[in-house]
């Protein structure tokens, strides 16, 4: 790869029309104009793409360098093709740029980083300033002690085919380019990524709304809060069983304020010890607290202590999936900590197996691929059968991850949403890791860390619901959220004033049996209420009129079922109940 470097007064550039059938398809005309910019003219050579780590390892460390030094107030890396006779395919020119841009982006966070778009003729006006270093020329090519990104062993464990090494052509590879990157099992970049403007709709449908003025966040109002809130309540619901079944101790927290970003790290851990006092420690530093945990009764024999809390969490935006595209996460996190490995795995197969049910019963599940990452010893030790048992009941197959680098025992299911982008998301992790500490110096003893966000942060989940629906659309299919979910699942129509005292005696019925209803008592047509009720996504629309006031009965619309029927008000009752608990 050549480069020449300009460090520009002024900078300006437009497209014209494209240059290659391969160019890179952009939205209308693309222009810049920039001042004291660092312009980056990029050739890229035939072979640059065999390691693209490697490759930009220098390119990187050059850039970052200069811009410490001239401090520029942005960096331009502009594709040209005149700086060599020896041009990369347009295929490969193109991840070339794209893994360079982003490998430039996550090391430079003084200055932006732009990218001007590939294979299109553009007409340009640069000013250098004249200074020693304002004109620079290098070569770079993959530097030999840096290894490809492609170094841990991946593989596909399939329920009926078995355990089989994950190749390029992998259905898993497609979908899950990034991930895969970031977990070291190809070389790929991270593409820029943004919700649908039909996404964003629908969000603002059910008051969810982006909020783009300060940082990229969620803002919920009226019907949104109930949704979250009832999927909050899932998440509990997974801690009270694991009570029930496990005989867990421990403690509830309500978080005030912010947290600090901790994703993609399994480096820290929160528990609560005796007096209330809560720890927020990195691993490194664990062994001074075991003690602690030790002397004050936290952990006996056998027994296990969790933490649970609702985290705020703030984190910086990047435009790589919905999760990391957000500044800030709602998200609950359950931690425990036990001194007994065969008794965490089971808790942790019994957890695994909650969260699936959980997701399938508001129908995410079957959206959703599974990484599972291993330490080397976790796999040489195997995988026990029963937390094999879970994931193949709920997986057809699933991607896994063998982790070269550590000796220690760490275990993590990924769970990734993928969306009508086919991006995939970060739904929800869970880990297990153990860690040996010796307390008195003299013996060691195991301390098993178990870490799980359950459902996953609320934020996540509604986009995930959301996504789902726009999928249905997309398929031609009637969009809808589960309806247990929903502030209202029941609209209640009469067919005129004279039937009101029916409906509400039918609308009081539900509500003992804790059903979301409500009755539309308004003075307009019978058709303009069944169609108002249908874009506001009501489940089930109930229509009562003279024949159902004498038979008892209630006639029914089931959206997602695109059905109509005629039932008595217990029947419907059923019903109602086995859709909420299904």
């Amino acid at each position: 790869m050549r480069t020449l470097l300009i460090h520009a007064e002024s900078f300006k550039a437009r497209t014209t029309e494209k240059a290659l059938e391969e160019a890179e398809e952009i939205p209308g005309e693309y222009s810049i104009e920039l001042e004291n910019a660092l312009v980056v003219f990029t050739t890229v050579e035939e072979g640059d793409s065999r390691n693209l780590s490697g490759l930009a390892a220098g390119f990187v460390r050059d850039l970052k360098d200069l811009v410490a030094t001239l401090k520029p107030s942005a960096v331009v890396l502009y594709p040209y093709a005149h700086l060599s006779r020896n041009l990369a395919r347009p295929r490969e020119a193109l991840e070339v740029l794209k893994f360079l841009e982003n490998a430039l982006r996550g090391e430079i966070r003084e200055v932006p980083v732009y990218r001007t778009p590939f294979g299109w003729y553009k007409q340009f006006s640069i000013n250098c300033y004249g200074h020693p270093l304002s004109e620079l020329s290098r070569e770079y090519r993959f530097e030999e002690g840096v290894k490809a990104a492609a170094f841990n062993e991946c593989f596909v464990v399939g329920r009926a085919s078995g355990t089989r090494e994950l190749t390029p052509d992998s259905e898993h590879v497609k979908k899950l380019k990034w991930v895969l990157s970031k977990h070291r099992c190809l070389d790929v970049p991270v593409t820029r990524w943004g919700p649908s403007e039909r996404v964003k709709e629908l969000l603002s449908k059910f008051r969810f709304k982006l909020v783009e003025d300060a940082g990229l966040r969620l803002r919920r109002l009226g019907p949104a809060v109930i949704i979250e809130n009832k999927l909050l309540e899932l998440s509990e619901s997974i801690v009270k069983e694991l009570e029930r079944g496990h005989g867990l101790r421990g403690e509830r927290v309500i978080s005030q304020g912010y947290s600090e970003d901790l994703e993609g790290s399994d480096e820290f851990l929160c528990f609560e010890v005796s007096g209330g006092i809560k720890h927020c420690v990195s691993s490194d530093a664990f062994s001074d607290h075991v003690k602690t945990l030790m002397e004050s009764g936290v952990l006996g024999e056998g027994g296990n202590h969790y933490l649970y809390e609702v985290l705020n969490v703030l984190k910086e935006p990047k435009q790589s999936d919905f999760r990391n595209y957000l500044m800030c996460l709602r998200k609950p996190q359950l931690t425990v900590l036990s001194g007994d490995l065969r008794g965490v795995l089971k808790l942790l197969a019994d957890l695994l197996s909650y969260v699936f049910d959980k997701l399938v019963r508001i129908e995410l599940l079957g959206h959703t691929v599974l990484v599972l990452r291993v330490s080397q010893k976790v796999f040489e030790e195997g995988i026990p059968s029963y937390l094999n048992e879970v994931l193949n009941k709920f997986y057809d197959e699933f991607v896994l991850v063998v982790e070269k680098d550590g000796a220690s025992w760490r275990l993590s299911a990924e769970l990734y949403y993928v969306d009508s982008a086919e991006t995939p998301t970060l739904l929800t992790k869970t880990s297990a890791r153990v860690l040996t500490q010796s307390p008195s110096g003299t013996s060691s003893e195991n301390l098993v860390a178990l870490s799980s966000e359950l459902l996953g942060p609320l934020e996540v989940l509604v986009y995930a619901l959301i996504d789902r629906a726009h999928k249905m659309e997309l398929a031609g299919k009637t969009p809808y959220i589960p309806a247990f979910l929903m502030p209202t699942q029941v609209k209640i129509i009469p067919v005129s004033k004279n039937l009101m005292e029916y409906a509400e005696l039918v609308a009081s019925k539900l509500r003992e049996a804790g059903v979301g209803v409500d009755v539309d008592s308004r003075e307009v047509s019978l058709g303009r209420k069944i169609r108002d009720a249908g874009i506001e996504w009501i489940e089930y629309i109930v229509v009562v009129g003279e024949r159902e006031k004498e038979s008892g009965t209630v006639n029914v619309r089931v959206r997602s079922a695109g059905l109509q029927k005629s039932m008595k008000i217990d029947e419907f009752l059923d019903l109602l109940k086995t859709t909420s608990t299904s």
